[in-house]
């Protein structure tokens, strides 16, 4: 019997939003393969195995680093001038 199971690799590989963006494609990658970590440790789930606050940030920092996007608000705030 063969084993058709696709790996994280496969599915990127063949997705058409990842054959001409490795960059992307690591990250995705890399995404998975965090999330996996965190959901494997119980310490990281909430009693009904959702990912608790903690793991959620630890995932979003993660995944904000891997595509390379700082903490910053994408638009920035300006600041009123005062006209004294």
């Amino acid at each position: 019997m063969a084993n058709n199971t696709l790996t994280i690799e496969d599915l990127i590989t063949q997705s058409d939003v990842f054959i001409n963006d490795a960059s992307l494609a690591k990250a995705a990658k890399g995404i998975f393969e965090f999330t996996h970590f965190l959901l494997d440790n119980d310490e990281n789930l909430t009693r009904t195995s959702n990912l608790n606050s903690k793991a959620r940030e630890a995932l979003q920092q993660r995944t904000l680093e891997l595509l390379g996007i700082s903490e910053e608000p994408m638009i920035s705030e300006q600041k009123e001038v005062s006209h004294d």
